[in-house]
């Protein structure tokens, strides 16, 4: 039952409790993260005294866990968030309308979570699982370990079929290695493969492989394996879920970044699966973080725990929108934010970004698959596939995708890989491949041998006479090895005729099995295509899985349609029926100033100004940022390349060209750079009639549409503007064209210099942009971003410490609003507070100092809405000091709590994040050791709706925590 709390504020004083000392001393860049939900019950705190480890504190029990550590290096700055609706991953691998298998845990841990279908059949639906069962579907022993696979080549009876087991789980269960689990991606014929470079785009949540973290070792011959599978019984399905879905337990996970050298990418992250105690390694930075992760930083989720900010019933809508005539919302309320819509017969969930809003219709970031109406109903949420990045005395904001694995500096639109030619299953990114045709390769065969031979054994694999051609043996008589059936391993590339009595000789395995005289009936002979992935890059397709074609020239068009695949010898080739005897030829090849995605459908030119991060595949990628100067529906025409896209390896994110928290050039809102445009508009003029510009203050400058009539033109010219009208030329703005003029970003232009950037296209105040910092986003063809300082500048150039010298014509630059941050800071999403008009609108985020005594009194918070800024945020009183070891937590509601700590610190204090007065909020029990980097203060809630305060002294291993009664 509910708990009244009883305590009377004045009479009842704070009172601080002694728990259970931390296992590990606190140290510089030790973190910690809470439960959030409603009765979370641990907390969560990395170390690094001798080697990285993990433990969690139980708040029930008052007592340390030890978990699975990541597979990371001792670090000197950390952050970890804990994300409510987080957890396992993986691949549907069967479902009936009510049940679904997966590659489950053993035992009943599974029973009473929820289950959401997360992308393919189904995506979107949630279900509670009531049962549960497991199986055991194949075993063996290894006959070599690695960290990355395991083989087991014994002649009996490991000839499995290419990919049976993709997607399964192998548990470890005796020997060298044994308790860890990992999914499966692929498989041959005796080696399954759990981690490989090349699949990280396709699966980052379970390309993993083994652990060599004690107390865990890296599997080795003789170890003992299980492949295994779960079934979990569910309601009704309104959609059944198919092997094309993926799936999530919402049982909770931890993001985690640390510190790292530039080869490392310079911040690794990392997902720690609660319920699994499972490390999932994701992509790096590299090429977007100018500077290594070496000092104070703090991730942020705008995640679920927020619940929906607003709900409602769709209208007939657009590809690119979605109305509902009902609402009454103040203008871009939800710009930035996700919206969710759900058809109801079916259930299935399409999530967007927000670029912006009207009074009752939502405009999108991507077109939508199936367009809204009065059959959908609709969520919006903050934008949880966003992971938020802050300080290591930077001034830019990061942004990580969750579900494309990659980072961006600015709003994200969309990603891919480079393909001239693709191959797309359900639920996958398309995958690149290379295609031969035989003209007279073997279709069909007879499953019943034309002779049944003796001696052989399930699995093995059989030359048809000429090479390439091969059959599997399905079955057998148990007592002679004679074959009953087989089953088509591959069409060949030799000649063929349609007739019995082919002889057969062994592939698999090279010294031969011991049978004798099989003969096969083939029964059709004609076009077969060989589809080959790109060097580095395995598939996990199965016979029978239907794949898309894309990206056949005019002249080879029939290429471009649906195909199943017939047989599939390799991890690195299938084959199926060709529709043609000439081979499919791409209608574009990536080059230095090409980026070709088969699988994409744009808009001409909607991309036209924005930015493209291009990166080799590995987790620790080498990228190029380039400005996109065109677009068709599957090119990106950018400037030269001097990292040339490879086909199905290099990943692409296209992004605004504006980084995160740009600055203004004119602070007061009517006579700002953005808004929308209104009704008096012509093809020669954007009207906005809540302006009163300056006239004539925005000549020369350009602007570009963010959303609406207009977004496909790229950067266009202002010539005049009156106090409430630009000049400009190229379209018609209407109601629906969102715009945002390039006051404080662009391109630079004119003379470059190792101390200077010009851009002629803007009229600043002299030296207003004294000590602001300036990120280059594309210095030159070769280099990496960078931020510096700017120590001056004219009415069109900035002034700056020497860097490398601006060499590009398409060196990007934006001026950014905050001052640097460094220690004693954290990011905090304020997604509870009881102001609706800023609910789940900000990231507060203190400026930190620079040395222990050494800070400031200040706050900043990030507006999502706006992708602005608003720095030096006045609070009551305000003279406390941020320091190194300064600490924060923010309570899901109205108060972000703090410790400025230092070396000798034991007061507290609270923020009131709406009116920003600052309370006293006790002292802990005695000062603190010397300051350090890392935020190890928690809130937990109790299921009763108790909120307790656990701080860890710095320097120290106390661990203390009060119950929050005066609010």
């Amino acid at each position: 039952m509910a708990l009244t709390n009883n305590l009377k504020r004045q009479v009842d004083l704070p009172v601080w409790e002694w728990c259970r000392f931390a296992p590990v001393v606190s140290a510089a860049g030790l973190c910690t993260c809470s439960d959030e939900s409603l009765g979370g019950r641990y907390i969560y705190y990395l170390s690094s005294a001798t080697g990285v480890t993990f433990h969690r504190y139980d708040t029930v029990t008052d007592g340390w866990q030890v978990c699975q550590a990541p597979t990371t290096t001792a670090v000197a700055m950390a952050s970890m968030r804990y994300t409510t609706k987080g957890g396992m991953r993986g691949n549907v691998l069967g479902a009936g309308s009510t049940s679904i298998i997966i590659p489950g845990l053993q035992g009943q841990k599974l029973v009473g979570q929820t289950i959401r279908i997360t992308s393919g059949t189904g995506a979107g639906q949630e279900r509670t699982i009531t049962a549960i069962t497991h199986e055991i579907v194949e075993h063996g022993s290894a006959t070599a370990g690695f960290t990355l696979t395991l083989t087991d080549a014994q002649t009996i009876p490991k000839k499995w079929t290419t990919n049976q087991w993709a997607g399964y789980q192998c548990r470890l269960v005796f020997g060298t290695g044994q308790s860890q689990v990992r999914k499966i991606l692929y498989n041959n014929v005796d080696t399954l493969t759990f981690s490989a470079p090349g699949f990280q785009p396709y699966d980052s949540w379970n390309n993993t492989g083994f652990s060599a973290v004690a107390p865990f070792v890296l599997p080795a011959a003789n170890t003992m394996y299980y492949i295994e599978k779960s079934t979990a019984t569910v309601a009704t399905w309104d959609t059944t879920p198919d092997a094309t879905s993926k799936f999530v337990i919402l049982s909770g996970g931890i993001w985690l970044t640390v510190g790292a050298t530039l080869a490392q990418g310079c911040f690794q992250i990392h997902y720690y699966d609660v319920l699994s105690d499972f490390w999932v390694n994701k992509t790096k930075p590299a090429g977007v973080v100018p500077t290594l992760g070496t000092s104070d930083v703090s991730l942020e989720r705008c995640g679920e725990i927020s619940g929906a900010f607003d709900t409602g019933a769709c209208d007939a809508s657009t590809a690119r929108n979605m109305v509902d005539a009902t609402k009454t919302w103040a203008v871009d309320r939800y710009a930035n934010y996700q919206v969710r819509v759900t058809k109801t017969a079916t259930g299935v969930v399409q999530k967007r970004r927000i670029l912006g809003n009207t009074a009752s219709i939502l405009y999108i970031d991507k077109p939508w698959d199936d367009t809204p109406d009065t059959n959908f109903t609709w969520k919006i949420y903050g934008d949880t596939n966003a992971i938020w990045l802050a300080g290591n005395a930077n001034s830019s904001l990061y942004k990580y995708m969750v579900e494309e694995d990659l980072w961006t500096p600015g709003q994200d639109h969309d990603s891919g890989i480079c393909r001239d030619m693709s191959y797309n299953k359900a639920g996958m990114l398309p995958f690149y491949a290379t295609t031969a045709v035989n003209t007279a390769g073997i279709k069909t065969i007879n499953a019943t041998p034309s002779q049944a031979g003796t001696g052989y054994k399930v699995g093995e694999i059989l030359n048809v006479q000429a090479a390439g051609g091969k059959v599997r043996v399905a079955s057998i008589t148990p007592a002679t090895g004679a074959v009953l059936t087989v089953e088509l391993f591959s069409c060949g590339t030799g000649v063929y005729t349609a007739a019995s009595g082919k002889a057969t000789t062994y592939f698999y395995p090279a010294s031969g099995g011991g049978g004798t005289n099989c003969q096969i009936e083939i029964t059709l002979v004609g076009n077969t295509a060989k589809a080959t992935t790109a060097t580095g890059v395995s598939h996990n397709f199965k016979v029978g899985d239907v794949l898309t074609h894309m990206g056949s020239n005019a002249a080879r068009a029939a290429w471009n349609t649906t195909m199943t695949v017939l047989c599939a010898d390799t991890v690195t080739t299938f084959e199926y029926l060709a529709p043609e005897a000439t081979a499919p030829v791409a209608l574009w090849s990536n080059g230095t100033t090409l980026i070709v995605d088969s699988s994409k459908n744009w808009t001409v030119n909607e991309h036209k100004g924005k930015m493209v991060t291009l990166t080799t595949l590995d987790i620790i990628p080498t990228s190029q940022i380039r400005k996109i100067t065109a677009n068709t529906a599957t090119t990106l025409t950018v400037a030269t390349l001097t990292l040339q896209g490879v086909v199905g390896t290099s990943r692409y994110v296209i992004y605004d060209m504006n980084a995160f928290g740009r600055d203004s050039q004119y602070k007061i809102p009517a006579q700002g750079n953005d808004g929308w445009a209104t009704a008096g508009s012509t093809a020669t003029s954007l009207e906005d009639t809540t302006k009163t510009w300056i006239p004539g203050q925005w000549v020369g400058y350009t602007f570009k549409v963010l959303c609406g009539t207009g977004f496909d033109q790229g950067e266009i010219a202002i010539t005049a503007n009156t106090a409430t009208t630009l000049t400009m030329s190229g379209f018609t703005p209407d109601v629906t064209t969102k715009y945002r003029i390039m006051d404080t970003w662009g391109i630079a232009t004119g003379t470059f210099a190792a101390i200077t950037l010009q851009d002629t296209t803007k009229k600043w105040t002299v030296n207003q942009w004294l000590g602001k910092t300036v990120r280059l986003n594309c210095v030159s063809a070769a280099s990496a971003p960078r931020e510096t300082i700017i120590s001056g500048n004219t009415i069109d150039t900035l002034t700056f410490a020497t860097i490398t010298q601006l060499t590009d014509a398409m060196s990007c630059y934006t001026i950014l609003e905050p001052a640097i941050r460094q220690i004693g800071i954290q990011a905090m999403w304020n997604y509870g507070t009881t102001l609706p008009a800023e609910k789940g609108k900000y990231l507060f985020v203190p400026r930190g100092g620079t040395l222990v005594g050494a800070g400031t009194n200040l706050i900043d918070r990030y507006d999502i809405t706006l992708d602005k800024w608003e720095v030096t945020l006045f609070q009551n009183p305000q003279a406390e000091i941020q320091t190194l070891g300064s600490q924060w937590s923010y309570d899901g509601g109205d108060y972000i709590y703090w410790s400025p700590c230092g070396a000798t610190g034991t007061r507290i204090f609270r923020i009131h994040i709406s009116n920003l007065t600052v309370d006293c909020s006790g002292q802990n029990p005695y000062a603190h050791g010397a300051g350090i980097a890392g935020n190890r203060m928690e809130i937990i809630t109790t299921a009763d709706g108790l909120e307790y305060l656990y701080l860890m002294r710095s320097t120290g291993a106390e661990w203390w925590r009060t119950l929050l009664f005066w609010t």
